[in-house]
């Protein structure tokens, strides 16, 4: 027999051979194909629960009754009858929703000025953290987790600058004791030393209305603005502004 045909008869076995077991060879190739495609779902879900972004949404807002215990840190200059700067310890309602499906923590957070015009530390160097609170005062550690679809409000303590550039003398000069003493409340602070000569804590022009005593309307109205940044064990980072006025 010739070496051509040996080789059509190894064609013609193999056809036959495949003609008789057409069924395992189907069975084999949907084996095949059913172990692709179930490594390319498996696959693909987890890359759609790794791409998954933490959908986080902040709200704020000055705690306006200022009947709370402040501290004031300062920091002193010569040639002026006010220290420079002056620290005071301010609070802030801050509500963290989680509007994802699936739990977070939040594992750190910080606080820093948004203009470069504020000192760019607290006094002597703190961060302007100062500090997580819940509604009844107590302090709240990290990390904190939120479930899915579920929000928590907490008070964030900061600090607060007032600065002699926006506090003139003619504010300065009444306070005969040397200024407010280190521990009072915030209200106090703001009424006896502040607003009783007609400036709040940066220098805006102040005068009693039916919502107590406010800023006079102005375009050049000076505000104090701090940047709250969350950062979640997933490493999302979520930022707000937290805002006096």
């Amino acid at each position: 027999m010739s070496d051509d045909q040996k080789t059509d008869t190894l064609v013609d076995s193999w056809i036959r051979y495949i003609k008789n077991h057409q069924f395992l060879a189907l069975l084999f190739l949907l084996a095949l194909g059913f172990i692709g495609l179930a490594t390319l779902v498996d696959g693909w879900l987890k890359l759609s629960a790794f791409a998954k972004i933490e959908s986080i949404s902040i709200q704020s807002s000055r705690v306006v009754n200022l009947s709370y215990d402040t501290e004031i840190r300062s920091v002193y200059y010569f040639g002026h009858s006010m220290p420079a700067p002056f620290f005071a310890r301010a609070y802030w309602d801050v509500t963290v929703t989680n509007n994802g499906d699936r739990d977070f923590s939040i594992l750190q957070y910080e606080i820093k000025p948004i203009v470069s015009s504020l000192p760019q530390t607290g006094p002597y160097g703190e961060p302007y953290a100062q500090g997580l609170f819940d509604d009844s005062g107590k302090a709240v550690e990290l990390p904190i987790t939120i479930a899915a679809g579920h929000a928590l409000r907490i008070r964030v303590r900061t600090w607060v600058v007032i600065s002699p550039n926006n506090i003139g003398p003619e504010v300065t000069r009444h306070w005969s004791n040397g200024g407010p003493p280190g521990k009072l409340l915030m209200s106090d602070l703001f009424y006896e030393y502040f607003a009783a000569y007609g400036v709040d804590f940066f220098g805006n022009k102040v005068s009693p209305g039916p919502d107590g005593i406010l800023p006079e309307e102005s375009p050049n109205l000076k505000n104090q603005e701090l940047q709250l940044r969350l950062i979640t064990g997933r490493g999302s980072k979520v930022t707000n502004k937290l805002k006096w006025y």
